[in-house]
């Protein structure tokens, strides 16, 4: 074990756990899928709750449900501020992984608005008028800049863009490997980026929070 798998180890067991409504989402994706690791952590989802509810976000925008996770963990935390007035808007291509979600969504009473989308984001982003305080892109990774540039305009002045598997780790050892260059590629783009501020998270396979300098220049 490494350095930073220990260190993802000790952040876990001393960040407070998932509740019980989220365990059961990762319950279900167990009992009805080969893999569940496309989960977010329990210390990736606290410090987006945390983001949500000390911001007051009302809105969400998330490219790549899965399961639904980090949409019900979204939609409580905007919960705790707004009730069910605030919104989870969704984008998921996999209907079997929608069959999963959609019955933890409609049972969970302490979350906001939740909107699915049945479709590929890159189908759906050109009807989205509405911006967001929130915007979590963890989709195909070919079109990563694709939805960065065209997501960024669509974030609210005091908001944040997370993009997830930003370090994307398991494909290290395959130098030529597709994906890996493109997120290298976003990563070298957001970093000469003048209009952004970003914050690149050493945990699990690396996260960047991306905020405006000087507010949306878009709006």
């Amino acid at each position: 074990m490494n350095v930073l798998e220990k260190l993802n180890n000790f952040s876990t067991e001393y960040t407070e756990q998932l509740n019980p409504q989220l365990q059961n989402i990762i319950k279900s994706a167990e009992n009805e899928l080969a893999f569940t690791d496309m989960f977010s952590s329990s210390v990736e989802l606290s410090i987006y709750q945390h983001l949500i509810e000390t911001a007051k976000y009302k809105s969400v925008l998330e490219l790549g449900m899965f399961t639904g996770l980090s949409t019900l963990a979204f939609a409580q935390a905007i919960f705790k501020n707004w009730g069910k007035s605030g919104r989870v808007l969704t984008i998921e291509p996999n209907l079997r992984y929608i069959n999963i979600a959609k019955p933890h969504f409609e049972n969970a009473e302490n979350a906001c608005s939740i909107e699915i989308v049945n479709d590929y984001a890159k189908h759906v982003i050109p009807s989205i008028k509405e911006n967001f305080d929130l915007i979590f892109i963890d989709a195909d990774k070919e079109n990563y800049p694709v939805y960065y540039d065209t997501l960024l305009p669509k974030l609210n002045s005091n908001g944040t863009l997370i993009l997830d598997n930003m370090f994307w780790s398991e494909k290290d050892r395959e130098q030529k490997d597709r994906k890996k260059r493109i997120i290298n590629q976003l990563n070298e783009q957001i970093k000469i980026d003048k209009r952004v501020i970003a914050t690149f998270l050493p945990i699990r396979d690396g996260v960047q929070l991306i905020r405006w300098r000087n507010g949306n220049p878009y709006l």
